[in-house]
């Protein structure tokens, strides 16, 4: 836990930093350093940590007893993960390396994300630490590569190129057939940020709301779940986290939307509330959700940075920064 609190304290260090060079050079090594250190706090982790690491990790220790033919009857899903390990398995037998290896590629896309949407990268940094998928990546290997390949692909959206967007997303549905419910923001990210368009997203999923019970059943059966609708007592505080900074990002939406590309990640972070109200419900919205949460860190800054009077603009930023390192230190406690 310590380990993960000094991370993000790490962060907010390197971002202060950050903040006062006018350097680019320097700019530049600083998010690289940041990008260096949380690289190794999730490649460097024990086998032990989380509860599907250890799994995966015997998983590549014992893989080298199935034939390269014989993969896709072992693993009839996902077969494109198994095929990975094998190669790495043929490479070396550390299970360090593979650790490394898996870590590189459940961030690089984040990395890329942070770095090509957001003018304080560090900053967006730290709120991935504290309020994204840092956890999860610590031990759902399959589906964070599939979920950092989705992020790479959102240049593709951005950029209206369908061709590479689909094959991307191809290419991470081999990893994890999740993947797959990433088809959708193509369509769905260009959409304009106005007031039409956020009043038909809050009545669609309040007639989705309506009809969950049915929409849980085609869910679990496409995503290979068996969930049912359940009375969760968990989830509420992150919820009213992320309707404030839904909040935030749309009534300063007209300082810092200025193209497609903001476009993008305003109406990914929507789509990630809108599934959210589901995950109150189900764990099934979880692991979907989970694609879109990776822009919440993108748009909180951009968002805080618009804020026009210097003081109101500091002091938000501040109390959003203290408000998210307590709620990460709580949820690390939450998993002691």
């Amino acid at each position: 836990m310590f380990l993960y609190l000094g991370l993000a304290a790490f962060e907010l260090l390197l971002y202060a930093i950050y903040n006062e060079t006018k350097n680019i050079k320097i700019k530049n090594w600083l998010f690289i350093i940041a990008c260096l250190s949380l690289f190794l706090v999730v490649g460097l982790r024990s086998e032990e940590t989380g509860v599907d690491t250890i799994g995966y990790v015997n998983n590549f220790s014992f893989i080298n007893r199935i034939s390269w033919k014989n993969i896709p009857i072992e693993h009839p899903k996902d077969t494109g993960y198994y095929f990975f390990v094998k190669l790495i398995r043929t490479l070396t037998d550390s299970k360090t390396i593979f650790l490394l290896i898996t870590a590189f590629l459940s961030l690089f896309g984040i990395f890329d994300l942070i770095k090509r949407n957001t003018k304080s990268p560090i900053l967006a940094l730290f709120f991935y630490i504290t309020l994204a998928n840092f956890n999860f990546i610590m031990t759902g290997i399959r589906q964070s590569i599939a979920m950092s390949i989705c992020m790479f692909a959102t240049r593709y959206i951005q950029e209206r190129k369908l061709i590479p967007f689909l094959l991307l997303i191809l290419l991470a549905a081999q990893f994890h057939h999740s993947a797959y419910i990433f088809l959708i923001m193509y369509f769905l990210g260009t959409r304009k940020i106005n007031a039409l368009n956020i009043l038909i997203s809050i009545i669609a999923t309040l007639a989705a709301f309506i009809s969950y019970e049915q929409l849980l059943n085609i869910a679990n059966e496409l995503l290979n779940y068996n969930y049912g609708v359940e009375h969760l007592d968990n989830g509420f505080i992150f919820f009213a986290i992320l309707l404030c900074i839904l909040t935030l990002c749309i009534l300063t939406k007209d300082k810092w939307i200025a193209s497609v590309k903001e476009t993008v990640t305003m109406n990914s972070g929507i789509i990630c509330g809108i599934i959210w109200v589901f995950r109150l419900i189900s764990r099934t919205s979880e692991r979907p959700s989970m694609y879109w949460l990776n822009t919440i860190p993108v748009i909180l800054p951009e968002a805080l940075n618009s804020i026009e009077q210097p003081q109101t603009r500091k002091i938000a930023k501040l109390s959003t920064i203290i408000l998210s390192f307590i709620f990460f230190t709580y949820r690390q406690v939450a998993m002691l």
